[in-house]
């Protein structure tokens, strides 16, 4: 065996055993005398071998003519091409051939290279099937992120790499069929947007999604897509925003004309100017309802709270709905307040709190309710998991619902850490929501409606 510096050591160890880069990888050296050293690194220096040992982590310096090779162990999740792995084999029965003492060592080592080329059933059967789902499927980004964790998890199981071609394959062509169906419907429904801002806001919706697949130039273009209707849509939308109120002047008329204002201002304007707009009419609006409806109050944030609303949430504020967190992004739509105090809630111990939900916007249909639950843990961390909850049933802008615990998602090796400044434990909880009633993919499928409500929690 010849070496000329480093470099060289690379270029040799391509020839000689077929696989590119192996040098870093752990390694077995086996010596003219028969013996086998499991190594995590090999290299050469001039005439010299270099070796890390693994047992201790010694560093040895050989002379390279004392050597019948350095045979490199196959590395999880590295792809190889056959050719390579066919030259290897050939090198390393060589090796095996010269020391049949070393037959069983170096067999289990040549066994995970052969077993590289070895074809697996249910691996193929599986990707196969993948695939195949997502082309007769709606080809939504919903169905390609399903995909994609999916093929991830395949990876993850092939550790020699040897289906990452095909994944990778897979996983292209589903982005490319996905991107391109979406995008045909973005187009086909972007014109609808220029008048109607709920319509604007499902294309943003859509926009969003499929741009976070895309790729440029296709990312800008679609993007672009619903800029070119934007500024129509703002300016139709302030046209009618306030007349769902202007028609009834009641509750649910203002309702509805908060509603069309945040979507305006929260997804339709793009700008400090455009959004002032909208604020001047939500200024309009308030003045205007608590002119009309006396009766309520509308001074904190736009929510309608009568005479007991305004008792109860001044009776329970320190458990209403008021904490945020940074990674919790929430649309300020719902006001959390319990019907009674929750008093400590003991872990593991099941509870109930009625809580009375009040809204200062309209809720479209279709949606689904869930509170979210967070548990900060001991030693940083928290778990996170949503309770479901019956369908809402608004009167008046407001409802009461039940959260109710049992506890059964926490893991039973969980410690609370603490979360208020005082540092007590804390059970925070908020409303949140999902579109349609599918199964949901993960808590991203969720989206906060509130703040969260924090509740004392014994440790």
């Amino acid at each position: 065996i010849m070496f000329c510096s480093r470099a060289g050591w690379v270029v040799v160890a391509l020839v000689l055993w077929g696989i590119p880069g192996w040098v870093g990888a752990d390694v077995l050296v086996v010596t003219k005398r028969g013996e086998s050293i499991p190594a995590r690194t090999a290299r050469k220096e001039g005439e010299t071998v270099i070796y890390v040992r693994r047992d201790d982590g010694v560093e040895v310096s050989v002379p390279s003519a004392e050597l019948s090779g350095v045979l490199p162990m196959v590395s999880r999740g590295t792809a190889y091409e056959t050719a390579d792995i066919e030259k290897f084999i050939a090198r390393i029965k060589g090796v095996r051939d010269r020391h049949p003492t070393l037959l069983k060592q170096i067999n289990g080592i040549l066994q995970e290279w052969e077993n590289l080329l070895k074809p697996n059933p249910e691996m193929e059967g599986t990707l196969e099937r993948l695939a195949a789902e997502f082309q007769a499927g709606d080809k939504s980004p919903a169905l390609y992120r399903k995909l994609a964790v999916d093929l991830g998890m395949l990876g993850y199981k092939d550790m020699q790499g040897k289906y990452a071609a095909r994944i990778k394959t897979i996983r292209d062509a589903a982005r490319v069929d996905c991107v391109g169906v979406n995008r045909a419907r973005i187009l086909a429904m972007v014109d609808g947007a220029r008048k109607d801002p709920d319509r604007f806001m499902e294309v943003h919706r859509q926009v969003e999604e499929v741009a976070a697949i895309a790729e440029e130039p296709e990312r800008s273009e679609i993007k672009g897509q619903l800029e070119s209707v934007r500024s129509d849509c703002l300016t139709q939308g302030l046209q009618t925003a306030l007349a769902a109120f202007e028609g009834k002047r009641d509750l649910d008329g203002y309702l509805e004309s908060a509603r069309r204002l945040f979507v305006l201002r929260d997804v339709v304007a793009a700008t400090d100017a455009d959004r002032a707009r909208v604020e001047t009419l939500l200024k309009r609006l308030l003045k205007d309802v608590a002119a009309a409806l006396p009766a309520y109050d509308f001074s904190f944030e736009g929510f309608p709270m009568g005479k007991e609303d305004v008792r109860l949430y001044n009776a329970m504020q320190g458990g209403a709905s008021r904490y945020t967190f940074a990674d919790v992004t929430h649309e300020p739509a719902c006001l959390m307040v319990p019907v009674r105090a929750p008093g400590v809630i003991g872990l593991k111990r099941p509870f109930s709190v009625p809580v009375r939900l009040i809204f200062n916007r309209a809720q479209p249909a279709g949606r689904t309710y869930g509170i979210l639950v967070l548990l900060q843990q001991e030693g940083g961390g928290d778990q996170r998991y949503v309770l479901p909850l019956p369908a809402l049933i608004l009167r008046n802008g407001q409802t009461e619902v039940t959260v109710q615990e049992s506890f059964k998602e926490v893991d039973a090796s969980f410690v609370p850490g603490p979360a208020m400044r005082d540092g007590r434990s804390a059970y925070f909880a908020c409303l949140v929501y999902r579109e349609g009633n599918a199964e949901p993919e993960s808590l991203e499928d969720w989206h906060a409606v509130s703040a969260f409500c924090g509740w004392p929690l014994s440790r």
